[in-house]
Formats: C-alpha cells, structure tokens, sequence
C-alpha cells in the first residue's frame, strides 16, 4: 500500500507526501500544485520529472502556473466576457484585453483545504465521459463530422461513447490499492467576474506508476466551468535541458487555431500535412522546425487545443523520452488537451536554476477554451443541480525499447 504522510510545507498550509514504490510525489494546498514527481529511468535512476519553484514559498509569488490546479475555467476567454442567458458577465482581464486560467486570483493561487485517505483510488464517475449529465441540450450537433464544409466546425455529442477506444485503465470501483490526496475550495459568487458560488473537490490518487486527477463541482447558478492541471514535465530530469528531444503522441484528427493573441477563432482544422498531427508520435524538435503560421503565434511552439478523437474515458496522449526511458501516457474523459511547450519560459527561475525556453511541456485535459463564446464547442456551463466530473489519469513508465 502507497506510503502518505501530512507535513507542514509552509505556515499557511500544509503539504503531502506520496511514495507508491513506483513514484514518489509530493503535493501542497496552495493551487494544489505538485512540487515534486520522482519516477525511475531504465537504468533504476530517479529523477524529477516536473519542473517548479525552487522553494514552497516562491509558489506565494506570481510564476508560470507550474504545477497547479487551475480554474474556474481554463485558459483563454475573449475579451474577458462572455454572454449566458441573456445576460453579460465581466471577467478578470489577467492578460488584457484577456482573460486567462480563471483571473488573476485563480484556483492556482488559492489555498486549499486538504485530507487524504489509505487504501483507496478515485472510482469511475458514472456515465464516464458524461460531464454535465441533466444540464440541458449541449449545445454541440449531434450529428457531422468535426471537419466537414467551409462553415463551423461540429463536435461530438456530449456523453456520447466512442466505440473501440480501447479499454479504460482506471482501478477497479472499489480499488484498495491506492492512496489519495483531497483538496476541496469554495469559489464565492462573483469571483473574478464569475457567476454563482462553486464548490469544488479535487482527488489526485496513487497507485502504482499511476496518478489519477478526478475533479467534481457544484454550482448555486449557471456558471462556465473547466478544470485541470498545469504540470510541466521534462523527463531527462536533467536541469537546463529542453523538452525538444520528447516524443509526443496526441490522438487528435483537429486541433483549434488561435488569433494573434492566442485566442480562439472558433474553428477545427485537420491536422493532416501540419505540425499538429501528432497522430503517430513526432519529435518536438523535428515538428517545432516546420514552418507553420500557427506555430509562430505561439513563439515557435505549441499553445493549442488538440480536438480528441472518441468520448469517453480514453486514451488521448504519450510522450516519450528516447535518452532515459521515460513515459507517460495520458487518459481523459475531457473533449481537448493542450499541448504548452514552455514557448515563454525564457530564463524563469526554478529548483533547478533558471529553465531555458521549451524547457519542459504541459498537456492540459480540459473543456474548449472560450467555449461560452462558441455556439459550436461543446457545452461547459454547470447548472444548479447538476454535477461537474473530470477525470484524467497519467501513467509512467520504461520504454527499454528506445
């Protein structure tokens, strides 16, 4: 059985740490933010895999969201605004005239209330897949391929299962083989320009190579809500490296262009014959280097929403590190992920010195970015009465293959 203990990692909130036998994580209140991630090489090495402040107490100052939980929704809103029955709702302009990762007093910079538990791993939520079952029509056609005519793109209809997605690699209902971490905040009405009071829980559990995120929220009133997580990982565990040398796989056939200031058109494009198509596994380096007007909205890197293929909890990405072994593949219920390549850390300080640009890589499961703005994304708006579920899961390993 994983090993948790409750440590006191600053005076204002606590900490915990983890050991599973197959990784070692720590994991604090403040933002939820994971400060550490240990997992072996091929050679039996440790390392930490994530990147990260150099103390607790610099996550208290403004940093790139390492590690974090972030909410209540992520990434980018237009213009800080959107419209929701009939009425419009002013946000935190954080990156004016923009709004990013919930405001300036976000879910990453809010000290949460923590708990764990021995002998037990986030269960399946039920209809996996189904976020916001009983919250009304999505908004998404039923019908369409995601890509089909000049006009707007379609999606898949929200809690539709995707056959052949291959078999979920979450435990058992009722696993007593893992440990979890609870962290659970009250975000009051109104917080940074959002409407109604929302309760939120996150459960990261452990078990084996595996961390699982599940995610539930509640809300008093219609509010937009999409939760993840922020991690940044490099896995040479080497300071001062790049994440340029990892193999990444997305299983995306589209992903969503950005306008200039890297927020949303409102469209999917294919993937075919452009550095987004992920779908066989590329290396960063190798992908970076194609010219590619999207690419250099984002300084040359990725800082997109990938379109996932399928419903349902599946698979969605593997990144792999040729030099130590190193992978993890990630599984999700959620319609995106985001691929970050750390395109403006440039010199940010962390634990290890200061990371260079592209110094390490995020892949964030969550809702479309802007969704409220976009008739044709999937619906994000929580309802009263109705339950937000998220779950993704991240699973290392060896490839000794490589």
């Amino acid at each position: 059985m994983p090993i948790v203990e409750r440590f006191e990692a600053h005076p204002r909130f606590n900490g915990f740490r983890i050991d599973t036998g197959a990784l070692r994580a720590e994991v604090i209140e403040l933002g939820g933010i994971v400060t550490r991630l240990e997992v072996p090489d091929r050679e039996g090495r440790w390392g930490n895999v994530l990147l990260g402040c150099a103390t607790v107490a610099d996550y208290l100052a403004p940093h790139p969201h390492f590690n974090c939980l972030v909410g209540r929704y992520a990434n980018r809103m237009t213009n800080a605004r959107f419209a929701l029955d009939g009425r419009v709702y002013a946000l935190d302009a954080n990156v004016p005239p923009h709004h990013l990762h919930g405001g300036r007093h976000g879910f990453a910079s809010r000290i949460w209330t923590g708990s764990f538990m021995r002998g037990a791993s986030p269960s399946r939520s039920p209809a996996e897949g189904s976020l916001m079952r009983g919250a009304g029509p999505s908004r998404s056609p039923a019908e369409g391929s995601l890509m089909r005519g000049a006009g707007p793109s379609r999606f898949p209809a929200e809690g539709s299962l995707m056959r052949g997605a291959g078999p979920s690699r979450s435990p058992a209902e009722g696993s007593t083989d893992g440990s979890q971490v609870i962290l659970r905040l009250r975000s009051p009405d109104g917080d940074c320009g959002y409407p109604g009071a929302l309760d939120v829980e996150a459960r990261y559990g452990f078990e084996g190579a595996t961390v699982t995120l599940a995610f539930t929220a509640t809300a008093d009133a219609p509010t937009p809500v999409s939760l993840t997580a922020h991690h940044y990982y490099n896995l040479s565990a080497t300071p001062g490296t790049t994440a340029l040398d990892h193999e990444v796989t997305i299983a995306a056939n589209a992903f969503l262009p950005v306008a200039e200031t890297l927020t949303q058109l409102g469209e999917a494009r294919p993937v075919d014959g452009t550095p987004f198509d992920l779908r066989q596994g590329r290396l960063l380096a190798d992908a970076m280097a194609a010219p590619d007007a999207q690419m250099r909205l984002a300084d040359g890197g990725y800082d997109h929403t990938f379109a996932l293929t399928g419903t349902g909890f599946r698979q969605a990405a593997t990144v792999r590190h040729p030099a130590s072994g190193r992978t993890v593949a990630v599984a999700t219920d959620q319609p995106g992920v985001q691929l970050y390549t750390g395109n403006t850390l440039h010199q940010a300080p962390g634990h290890s010195g200061r990371y260079p640009q592209y110094g390490g890589l995020c892949l964030e499961t969550q809702q479309f970015p802007d969704a409220p703005n976009h008739a044709n994304y999937p619906n994000a708006i929580l309802r009263p009465g109705d339950v937000f579920r998220a779950r993704t899961e991240f699973t290392f390993g060896v490839d000794r293959s490589m």
